[in-house]
């Protein structure tokens, strides 16, 4: 089947953001299926259609634009987003190693069941239980942490759900006209099913605020 211009854009726009098609379904509530169909060039319901655009940020006109408008459309995704890419969670350890950092971001993606919402509050209350005592730690300590997350890593699993995680420096200006500050801000997508979210979608310069 031929690709039309709302399959070609789909597909541009899902690669600009280093997407799968997976990461795409939970973005967007879309089943997989569809969005291959979709990038095929199959006919989508409007329904479908908006849902993938608000995914995009974007509308449903945009999603049929020219080869330029959605150029033009890719240039402003860059000026006005940044990709943080993202470690895949198999255990403790992939963790462990990221603790300690200044700020943390929990991001949930997908609908959830309560028992995986339960099983995700779980898992980020005890991130952030551990990551407020790890600079405190010695090697032996952080190891019996580790262990800890794999357990609740593999609870995670067991729901069907995935987990990723990177730490990006910050340097933030403050408001007062003071020193710039450097930061780490440990980031930590949870997603619906068995492939993790790999990269990050993050808009520039957004306020950020600390209680």
């Amino acid at each position: 089947m031929e690709r039309n211009a709302i399959a070609e854009n789909i597909l541009k726009l899902r690669e600009e953001r280093h997407w799968t098609q997976e990461e795409l379904a939970a973005a967007s509530g879309v089943d997989v299926r569809t969005i291959q169909r979709a990038e095929a060039g199959s006919p989508l319901l409007l329904e479908t259609l908006k849902s993938l655009a608000s995914a995009f940020n974007t509308s449903v006109d945009d999603l049929s634009a020219s080869e330029k408008d959605i150029e033009k459309k890719l240039a402003e995704f860059r000026n006005r987003y940044t990709l943080i890419p993202m470690q895949r969670v198999d255990n403790g350890a992939d963790l462990g190693g990221l603790l300690g950092t200044s700020a943390y971001h929990f991001n949930k993606f997908g609908q959830f069941t309560e028992e995986q919402a339960d099983e995700i509050s779980m898992f980020e209350q005890e991130v952030f239980d551990w990551g407020e005592i790890w600079d405190e730690f010695g090697p032996a300590q952080r190891r019996e942490a580790e262990k800890s997350l794999n357990d609740s890593i593999a609870r995670l699993r067991a729901a069907d759900l995935s987990a990723s995680a990177s730490v990006k420096r910050k340097r933030l200006r403050p408001r007062d006209g003071g020193e710039p500050l450097e930061m780490s801000f440990l980031y930590v997508p949870v997603v619906s099913g068995k492939t993790p979210l790999l990269y990050l979608v993050e808009e520039k310069g957004l306020p950020i605020s600390f209680k």
